[in-house]
């Protein structure tokens, strides 16, 4: 089993293979929904589609200056989404989440982490 905190650079390769949090909003929504059983034995990957693992980071996880979060807390974003829009993950990580009220971030997280350690 792999730990939680610090560098996974296979969790990231896993991340980069699913479909955007919020270009796919509403397939995250109904497949958090899903029993743990099923997620577990789902193929969620959509090759066609480039994500980039953004690193989100859990509501409660702090971190300094400067710090990525852990591997770990990293979810699949487009590049739009990550980092080239006006509103992206990098432009403000409070007000990206406030403008995607409806996406469970750590439910989320929490889920590919597990999905992840369920696979290797």
């Amino acid at each position: 089993m792999k730990k939680k905190s610090g560098k996974c650079p296979e969790y990231l390769d896993f991340v980069r293979r699913l479909p955007c949090f919020v270009c796919y909003e509403g397939f995250w929504i109904w497949f958090l929904t899903l029993p743990e059983e099923l997620q577990n034995n789902h193929e969620v990957a959509i090759d066609q589609i480039l994500s980039e693992a953004a690193h989100l980071g859990l509501s409660t996880s702090r971190r300094g200056l400067g710090q990525k979060y852990p591997d770990s807390e990293s979810g699949p974003l487009c590049a739009e989404h990550h980092r080239l829009l006006k509103d992206s993950h990098h432009a403000g990580t409070a007000v990206f989440w406030q403008k995607h009220p409806t996406l469970d971030r750590d439910g989320l997280l929490r889920m590919l982490w597990r999905i992840y350690q369920s696979t290797t």
